[in-house]
């Protein structure tokens, strides 16, 4: 939230000084990399769809060739015109113990079976074989003031990343990481590009870490943040404690950390003898639905899975978090938590582009919410990377901006303090827009389902399909006119601006004037009238709405991305706001 130039905390003689002689990543982490997906352009997916296409046809055509070489066409014909519906429990078991089967086995040709098997054991020790040579090919130093890593087994690409851009320094250790006295270590730039324009390195020895550290201290001129990094050079500037964690985590609704890790966990328990817990878990709860039909048992189903999933959000969102700890040395930030992985993070405080602050319902009703930080290029809408602080009540918050800004920005809290009653409101004329948000999403939808209702001989009512319209808009009506009080926007003396949105959790957006790089104002022109959506953007990646967003509508899903929003704004305010925001 500064103006001074990043280029003032690095010395750029130090930087072309720096040096370290090419390195290879761990062998412990080949675990890591067979594990994860190679990232994949456009042209090798649209290349390796026709490839995969091909295969499976390549595939079919040698199973009906084995089938065709064991059978005679008469035998193939009797069973693709078989009656499927006259095959009972008896009449399978008589089969099979019958001659017919012995025979049925002795006739099929080995290939019939092999192939496939054959298929499939390739494609596995290919994939092994591949990933291996491509991490043995991985090759990171430092030289001429620039971090370098290379690699690519049929295409080679170098990344080059100059330390004077570097925006933030990660360390990670996972408990298996920590037996084997490994790191990893990723280093992000501005661009946008994500992973592709950062150095990532899963896994590399202790001492390897320790230079890379000792490296980056001596551009920064200060301490940064690692595992092995004293106390003494930086200032305290909060921590959150296990009770206010567990609170922040039942109330947050903050699930995107939780999907994944369900799916992680799912493939975990899969493993050794945790697998026939798991599947006899999954079982019962199938064996229940499946005998159970009736509207208060599916009520009953629906509350205890999603019972299940917040109690799994929470435990996620706690280990993610806990034992967090926020210091800082200088212009540098150190963040640092986690139970089982661990992270610390050192973030350069005048690349920080906007902070939000991000109120749950429940925490709304407290005066409670989390602080996050935009930074350049976050692509991905990463909470741990985004995050300054989980579960803060709004007066701490304002001392923590007071104090982590007070060399850069000074004041930089005041602008949570004051907006509570200085907010400008929307018009009256934007609460329509509010209302019927839902309501055209849902149009297209009820018109398809009373279309093929009433196309569908014997179906349902054709009134039926607009039920969605009635229930879902009127869920959406009632969430738009809390979202019409809420919304807001300010511009005070030193220019700061102050925005407020909220989708389902209400979001408080603060940036000096200095930090946009664009604003616009847009219109519908058909029903708006004289209202419009006023949009401006910090240097950052903006947001990557997933699918539940594109279902849902934007505002469902609160993500601290680079755009301040203001929609229903009169279009003579919006202009004198962006003329105001331009000077």
């Amino acid at each position: 939230m500064s103006t001074r130039s990043s280029r003032a905390l690095i010395d750029g003689q130090i930087v072309d000084s720096l040096d370290v002689e090419s390195q290879r990543l761990s062998k412990f982490s080949l675990f890591w990399y067979l594990k994860s997906i190679p990232e994949l352009t456009m042209g090798t997916i649209a290349t390796l769809i026709p490839v995969i296409v091909g295969a499976i046809f390549a595939l079919g055509l040698l199973i009906d060739w084995g089938i065709r070489r064991s059978f005679t066409e008469e035998q193939i014909e009797t069973a693709i015109n078989y009656d499927l519906d006259s095959i009972d429990g008896a009449k399978i078991e008589e089969w099979i113990e019958g001659s017919a089967f012995i025979d049925w086995i002795s006739g099929v040709s080995i290939w019939a079976f092999l192939v496939p098997v054959l298929v499939a054991f390739t494609l596995i020790i290919g994939w092994l074989v591949i990933r291996t040579l491509q991490w043995r090919r991985i090759r990171f130093g430092i030289e001429d003031g620039v971090i370098w890593m290379t690699g690519g087994l049929f295409t080679g690409w170098e990344r080059r990343l100059p330390i004077v851009h570097v925006q933030s320094v990660e360390f990670r250790s996972t408990p298996l990481q920590r037996v084997l006295t490994l790191r990893g270590v990723a280093i992000s730039s501005a661009a946008p590009e994500g992973k592709n324009a950062s150095i990532e390195l899963l896994a590399v020895r202790r001492g390897v870490a320790d230079e890379l550290a000792a490296n980056m201290q001596r551009a920064f001129g200060v301490s940064i943040d690692t595992p092995e990094s004293a106390d003494d050079a930086s200032v305290p500037i909060a921590m959150v404690g296990w009770k206010d964690l567990f609170v922040a985590a039942a109330n947050s609704f903050e699930v995107r950390l939780s999907v994944v890790s369900l799916y992680v966990a799912y493939q975990l328990l899969g493993q050794g003898p945790f697998k026939r817990w798991r599947d006899q878990m999954i079982g019962q709860v199938t064996k229940y639905a499946q005998e159970h039909h009736d509207l208060a048992h599916v009520l009953l189903i629906l509350a205890g899975a999603l019972l299940f999933f917040w109690v799994f959000s929470i435990a996620i969102y706690v280990a993610t978090f806990a034992r967090f700890r926020l210091r800082r040395n200088g212009m540098l930030a150190f963040i640092e938590h986690g139970l089982l992985t661990r992270r610390w993070r050192t973030v350069l405080l005048p690349h920080v582009q906007a902070l939000s602050f991000i109120e749950s319902p429940a925490q709304q009703l407290i005066d409670d919410g989390s602080l996050r930080m935009t930074l350049p290029g976050t692509t991905r809408d990463s909470l741990e990377r985004t995050m300054l602080l989980p579960a803060v009540d709004r007066s701490v918050t304002i001392d923590v901006l007071e104090r982590l800004f007070a060399e850069i920005a000074p004041e930089t809290g005041n602008a949570l303090r004051t907006i509570q009653g200085s907010l400008h409101r929307l018009p009256p004329s934007a609460r329509r827009s509010y209302l019927l948000r839902w309501v055209w999403r849902l149009l297209p939808v009820t018109s398809i389902l009373v279309i093929g209702m009433y196309l569908i001989p014997g179906g349902l009512n054709p009134l039926w399909g607009g039920l969605p319209l009635v229930v879902i808009g009127a869920f959406g009506a009632w969430l738009g006119n809390i979202r019409f009080r809420d919304a807001g926007w300010r511009v005070d003396e030193r220019g700061v601006l102050a925005v407020r949105e909220r989708g389902l959790s209400r979001v408080t957006r603060v940036a000096r004037r200095e930090r946009l790089v664009w604003t616009r104002a847009s219109q519908l022109r058909l029903f708006a009238g004289k209202n419009v959506t006023f949009v401006a953007s910090v240097a950052g990646a903006g947001a990557r709405p997933g699918i539940l967003s594109k279902i849902l509508g934007y505002g469902l899903v609160s993500r601290s991305d680079s755009r301040f929003r203001v929609r229903g704004l009169l279009d003579t305010e919006a202009i004198e706001l962006i003329d105001r925001l331009g000077k």
